[in-house]
């Protein structure tokens, strides 16, 4: 009977042991479900539901959101002359100057292809341009000091979701997008720095 019983705890201290590895790979999987594989941040997935959970607690403390849409400009240009994975070195620069401006409490994700968008409790300016003019002067620093022969740039539109407001992150998405076309009809096409 005693050796029924230790060997009964053996094979239930196995089982937890395992419940525990199985556990912990879960967690794994589901941060890679949601995470972009090129850049390192959330994929579109991830960003939805982490947009959702901000969009949830700030409506709870009566705060704004702020919605950023980041498109590249002149991904295909890039790709072209100077390869695909100069293109994909932009496309990272972009990601992680989304995750410097969405740092602390808010969230910046990899829609697809070269959209991008940044999701973040928000006090400041009723049309988000603050935060807008940061992410571009963050552009231009990076272009000043890097050492690529093209600039990295972008087009952004901000939305910002105000505590009443029974918009949804979709559609408050959607009202970035559209301040963003607004903004990308006057983009450069050209992608050499001046010399």
């Amino acid at each position: 009977m005693i050796n029924l019983l230790r060997a009964n705890q053996k094979i239930q201290q196995k089982l937890e042991d395992s419940l525990a590895v199985l556990r912990e790979n879960n967690i794994v999987l589901d941060n890679l479900s949601k995470s972009d594989s090129l850049t390192g941040i959330l994929n579109r997935r991830g960003l939805y539901e982490e947009g959702q959970r901000i969009v949830e607690e700030c409506r709870r403390r009566s705060r704004a959101v702020l919605v950023v849409y980041v498109d590249m400009n002149n991904l295909k240009i890039i790709n072209d002359r100077y390869g695909h994975e100069e293109g994909d070195f932009s496309l990272k620069t972009i990601a992680d100057r989304l995750a410097e401006v969405s740092a602390q409490d808010g969230v910046a994700g990899r829609i697809g292809g070269d959209e991008f968008a940044c999701i973040r409790p928000y006090d400041g300016e009723e049309d988000g341009g603050e935060i807008l003019e940061r992410l571009y002067a963050s552009f231009r620093s990076f272009n000043e000091s890097s050492d690529k022969v093209y600039t990295v740039t972008v087009s952004a539109g901000a939305y910002v979701l105000e505590p009443g407001s029974s918009m949804t992150l979709e559609e408050a998405l959607r009202a970035a997008d559209e301040r963003l076309y607004e903004v990308k009809k006057f983009r450069s096409k050209e992608v050499l720095k001046p010399v």
